[in-house]
C-alpha cells in the first residue's frame, strides 16, 4: 500500500528526475558531447501512467488529461530522435520547442492531480500558500518556485507531526536536490540575458546549497531547532522570489520585448 509520505516523495522525485532528463534530452538532440551515452528511452514519469499508478492520483480529474499528454510526449520523443538522425536542425528546433511546451503542460496537469490527492492525503495547514503576486513572469521558474514552496510545506507538516531527524533529513535532501535544479535553470536564464552581477548571484546560490547540506547534518544531531530552520527557509524563499528573482524576470521580459520589437 502506498502511504501519503511515500506517494509525495516518489512523485516529487520522479518530477525532478523528469526535468533533469528533459535537460539531458535537449543536450543529446543538439549534439552536446557530454550526452553521447544518453538514453532517450528512459522516461522517469512512466510509472505514474502504468498499472502500478496509485489510486489516489488516478482518481483525480486532471490525471486523464495528463495520461493523454504523456502518450503524445512519448511519440514526440521518438520523432525527435529520428529528426536528430536525419540531420534537419531547423525542423529539430521547431519540434523541440513544441516538445517543451507539451512537457510543461503534462507536468501542470500531473501537478494538479497531485495537489488534489495531497488535500486528501496530507492533513494540516500549509506554512506557505502560493500567491500569484509572486509570479516573476517566467513560467518555468515560477513553476519551480511553487515546487520549492511545496517541499517547504512538507517540511512544516513533518515538524508539526513530530517526525524524527531522519524524516526531516530526507525532506531536506529533496529540497537540496530541487534547489540545485532550480539554480541551474535560473543561471541558464541569467546567462541568456547577460544578467549583471551574475557571478555574485551564483555565489549566493552556492552559499545556500552549502547551508542546506549543513542543515541536514545539524538537524540529525539536534544542533538545529526545526522551527529556526523553517523561519530561515521561509525568509529566504520569500526574499529569493520577490526580490532577487523578480529582477531576473524583469530583465528577461525586457529582453523578450526588445526581440519582439526588433
Amino acid at each position: 500500500m502506498v502511504t501519503s509520505s511515500d506517494f509525495i516523495t516518489e512523485f516529487e522525485q520522479s518530477q525532478i528526475s523528469h526535468l533533469l532528463w528533459r535537460i539531458q534530452f535537449s543536450y543529446f538532440l543538439t549534439g552536446n558531447p557530454a550526452e553521447k551515452e544518453f538514453s532517450p528511452e528512459y522516461f522517469f514519469l512512466e510509472p505514474w501512467f502504468g498499472d502500478q499508478a496509485p489510486g489516489q492520483i488516478t482518481g483525480e480529474p486532471s490525471y486523464l488529461a495528463a495520461q493523454n499528454l504523456f502518450l503524445q510526449l512519448k511519440k514526440q520523443v521518438s520523432d525527435l530522435v529520428r529528426l536528430k538522425e536525419t540531420g534537419d536542425p531547423d525542423k529539430l528546433d521547431e519540434k523541440l520547442i513544441a516538445f517543451y511546451s507539451l512537457s510543461d503542460e503534462l507536468l501542470s496537469h500531473l501537478g494538479q492531480a497531485f495537489s488534489g490527492a495531497r488535500e486528501v492525503l496530507t492533513p494540516g495547514k500549509d506554512l506557505l500558500v502560493w500567491d500569484t503576486d509572486w509570479d516573476i513572469g517566467v513560467p518555468e521558474l515560477d513553476g519551480q518556485h511553487q515546487s520549492l514552496v511545496s517541499v517547504i510545506n512538507d517540511l512544516n507538516q513533518a515538524i508539526l507531526a513530530g517526525k524524527d531527524g531522519e524524516v526531516l533529513q530526507d525532506i531536506l535532501r529533496r529540497l537540496e536536490d530541487y534547489t540545485r535544479l532550480h539554480f541551474t535553470t535560473e543561471e541558464i536564464y541569467m546567462k541568456s540575458v547577460r544578467f549583471p552581477g551574475f557571478d555574485q548571484h551564483r555565489e549566493r546560490h552556492q552559499d545556500f546549497i552549502n547551508w542546506l547540506v549543513r542543515f541536514r547534518t545539524d538537524i540529525q544531531s539536534h544542533q538545529l531547532n526545526p522551527q529556526d530552520l523553517l523561519s530561515f527557509l521561509y525568509g529566504w524563499l520569500i526574499f529569493h522570489i520577490r526580490k532577487s528573482d523578480r529582477e531576473i524576470g524583469e530583465l528577461i521580459s525586457a529582453s523578450e520585448g526588445l526581440s519582439a520589437g526588433g
